[in-house]
């Protein structure tokens, strides 16, 4: 009798651990496959990190669950993926950045190289007008002294004009008092410019033969 109640024991024993390994198979299951479904859900949301975390949660108590490590996997090449594409970013924004920094310099050596054309031209174009507005004073200068020389000889040749008129009137004034026509003065005046010229020539003369004797004049 003893026999049969240990035996009816053991058995009962082994069908309860059945049951019971049964059912912690069937917890554990679902719980994996609300592991899997709730990280599709946030991988799909585009909350990757939170994704892996569901998934590494649930591989940690059911590790042999394909559905999860198939979605580990996924969800690891597209962090690998998102890894990438920011390291790609951000070496492209550094590039872009150095030609933005490159042309900025450029541009501001190319102002620095328009003012210093520029203040160039201007210093250029005073010189320019200072140099211009010299020859212009000069020019002036130039014409005011020849205006000044012309008056100046206009002046002694109306000065010379006035006393030719002058003794011209005052001649014939004498020509009427001694009631002489002006041809006749003429006539007298020319024989005495004859005369005058004669004389000189005589003592030109006189004078040279006074040198060939070779004596003293005394």
């Amino acid at each position: 009798m003893k026999k049969y109640t240990l035996l009816f024991l053991i058995i009962g024993f082994f069908g309860i651990q059945n049951s019971v390994n049964a059912q912690y198979i069937g917890t554990t299951e679902a719980y994996a496959e609300e592991m899997y479904y709730t990280g599709s859900d946030q991988y799909i949301n585009g909350d990757l990190e939170e994704a892996l975390k569901t998934v590494n949660t649930g591989l940690n108590k059911v590790p042999q669950h394909q559905k999860l490590q198939e979605l580990k996997k996924l969800l690891e090449k597209e962090k690998e993926q998102q890894q990438q594409q920011k390291e790609d970013q951000e070496k492209k924004d550094q590039e872009d950045q150095q030609k933005q920094d490159q042309k900025n310099d450029q541009e501001d050596q190319n102002k620095d190289q328009q003012k210093e054309d520029q203040k160039e031209e201007e210093e250029k174009k005073e010189q320019d007008q200072e140099e211009e507005q010299e020859e212009q004073e000069e020019k002036d200068q130039e014409e005011q002294q020849k205006e000044d020389e012309k008056s100046e000889e206009e002046k002694q040749q109306e000065e010379q004009e006035k006393k030719e008129q002058q003794d011209k009137e005052s001649f014939e004034k004498k020509l009427e008092e001694m009631n002489i026509s002006e041809e006749k003065a003429q006539m007298l005046l020319e024989a005495m410019k004859n005369s005058e010229k004669q004389y000189l020539q005589q003592i030109k003369r006189k004078g040279q033969k006074k040198k060939n004797t070779g004596k003293p004049d005394w």
